[in-house]
């Protein structure tokens, strides 16, 4: 009795064992040590990450003139870790709060002279469910007085997360 017990204590700790490991090596690691509500949390800011990218890629144009401020919901500046790994990557971002309050007679009455600035705004999350969320996000641009409102569907690949698309408002 003692010998089959001890088997399936074994066996149980070997099947547990492989379940992490699968998980971790499928991005899914994460949520195998953590409640999903706190991993949640913690992908928040890689989902604002790979949205404010995805911004910058593709609706402004390539101009080493071009300042990014960056903001979340209510005005709110994005973790210092997504400054850090955006400015690490040569973006030209800066949080939103860094905005001057200087007067300039053309353009973005507070910015710097001879920038082209633009304000990404990434909203909540909405979770679809573990790998999939919609996220709300905005540009604008002084210049032209243009704004945009987008719908982004974001998804986890491996453990990265990246816009599968989105949609113009």
């Amino acid at each position: 009795m003692r010998r089959l017990l001890t088997r399936l204590a074994v066996a149980f700790l070997t099947f547990k064992i492989g379940v992490l490991v699968f998980h971790a090596l499928f991005g899914y690691g994460m949520a195998a040590f953590f409640p999903i509500e706190k991993a949640r949390l913690l992908w928040q800011d890689d989902i604002a990450q790979a949205v404010f990218r995805y911004q910058i890629e593709h609706y402004s144009p390539g101009d080493e003139r071009n300042i990014y401020y960056l903001s979340k919901s209510n005005d709110s500046d994005p973790s210092a870790w997504t400054m850090q790994e955006m400015q690490s990557d040569k973006l030209p971002v800066r949080r939103l709060s860094e905005l001057g309050m200087g007067y300039r007679s053309f353009g973005c009455p507070y910015c710097p002279e001879g920038e082209r600035e633009f304000i990404l705004r990434v909203g909540s999350v909405r979770w679809l469910n573990d790998n999939e969320a919609l996220v709300g996000g905005s540009l604008r641009h002084w210049v032209g007085n243009v704004d945009k409102t987008f719908l982004f569907h974001v998804v986890r690949k491996r453990a990265r997360w990246v816009v599968k698309d989105c949609e113009l408002l």
